[in-house]
């Protein structure tokens, strides 16, 4: 709330210093009225990114909420920014809100925090297939042997493994 002295609404007598502090009995409530300024409003593409980052399969939420975690990567990220995070394994995947970075490190926020649904890679019994997830292409199956795509746009992992034990019951 702004305070406003009665005396200075009734009249426009020049005033020292001391009068110009509120007095208790003195003074008036009126509302604020705060608004945003249009320089504090910026295109989210200006300010900061959005970023995947696929960091090895055994890497835990632990992991990335350590700031010196990010040691090696930090120099390719500009706060403030979203990263969406997912293990190559595709075990997990969250959220995160980047704070601020450095050379050395970074620290970030977590947003949201998923368990996906873990497939067991032994259903393919001949070892010929994998899955893997890639944000353009989603879940993919991949043959082993040459890293060749096989099978691209699976929404779920269960769905790109259930294609590769069809594959390997029509063999």
């Amino acid at each position: 709330m702004a305070y406003v002295k009665k005396a200075d609404r009734e009249s426009t007598e020049d005033q020292t210093e001391s009068e110009t502090k509120p007095d208790p009995g003195d003074v008036q409530q009126m509302p604020s009225r705060k608004k945003i300024r249009e320089a504090d409003i910026h295109s989210a593409e200006s300010v900061g990114g959005r970023y995947w980052v696929f960091p090895a399969i055994d890497t835990t939420r632990e992991d990335i909420l350590n700031p010196a975690y990010w040691s090696h990567g930090s120099p390719k990220l500009r706060a403030p920014a979203h990263l969406h995070v997912m293990p190559k394994g595709s075990a997990w995947y969250g959220e995160y809100l980047l704070l601020y970075v450095d050379r050395t490190q970074a620290f970030l926020k977590e947003l949201s925090y998923h368990e996906l649904s873990k497939v067991d890679p032994a259903i393919d019994k001949t070892g010929r297939y994998r899955v893997e997830f890639n944000p353009a292409e989603q879940f993919k199956a991949v043959r082993q042997e040459d890293n060749v795509t096989m099978q691209t746009g699976f929404r779920r992992q269960e769905d790109a493994m259930a294609w590769i034990v069809a594959q390997a019951q029509a063999a």
